[in-house]
C-alpha cells in the first residue's frame, strides 16, 4: 500500500488513469467525479446522481454515466464548452438533486409543531420548517408583515 486518498462520501465505483495528463479519475455513489494529481484531488465535478462508470477518451474528454441513466461528455477544451442554457439547466438539475437528498435525510417527526408559529421571528426571511400532519411546512418571515 503506497498511499490512502480521502474524498468521496459514498462507494467509489472506478478509478481510472488518464496517461495523457498523468492524473487519476474517481466516480462515486455521492455523485461526485474527482480528479487526482499527485496524491491530491485538483477537481470535483458534481452530478445530480451516484456516478457508476467514467471513461477517458483519446483527446482527454472524460465521459460518466450514472445512476440517473444520463451519459455526460465533460471536456477542457474551451471551444467545445456547453451553450449557457445546458449549464444553467445542470447546474439546477444539481441543486435540485441536492434538495431532494437533503429532504431525504429529514427527520419529519422531531420537527416542531404548529405552535411554533406562534413565536415571532426576529429577522427578514428567517425560515421556519414545521411537522404538519407528518409532512414537513416550510415558512419565511416577512417582517412587513407581521
Amino acid at each position: 500500500l503506497l498511499q490512502v486518498l480521502h474524498g468521496h462520501e459514498g462507494f467509489v465505483y472506478k478509478v481510472i488513469y488518464v496517461p495523457s495528463t498523468g492524473e487519476f479519475v474517481t466516480c462515486s455513489e455521492d455523485g461526485t467525479l474527482k480528479i487526482w494529481k499527485d496524491n491530491n484531488c485538483i477537481q470535483t465535478l458534481l452530478h445530480p446522481s451516484g456516478l457508476w462508470s467514467v471513461c477517458a477518451l483519446e483527446n482527454g474528454d472524460l465521459v460518466t454515466g450514472g445512476q440517473d441513466g444520463t451519459i455526460r461528455i465533460w471536456s477542457k477544451d474551451p471551444i467545445r464548452i456547453a451553450t449557457e442554457d445546458v449549464i444553467i439547466a445542470f447546474t439546477n438539475e444539481i441543486a435540485e438533486s441536492r434538495r431532494a437528498k437533503d429532504l431525504a435525510d429529514l427527520k419529519v417527526d422531531q420537527l416542531p409543531g404548529s405552535e411554533a408559529l406562534l413565536v415571532p421571528g426576529t429577522k427578514d426571511n428567517q425560515h421556519l420548517m414545521i411537522n404538519k400532519e407528518g409532512k414537513p411546512h416550510m415558512y419565511t418571515w416577512n417582517m412587513q408583515n407581521k
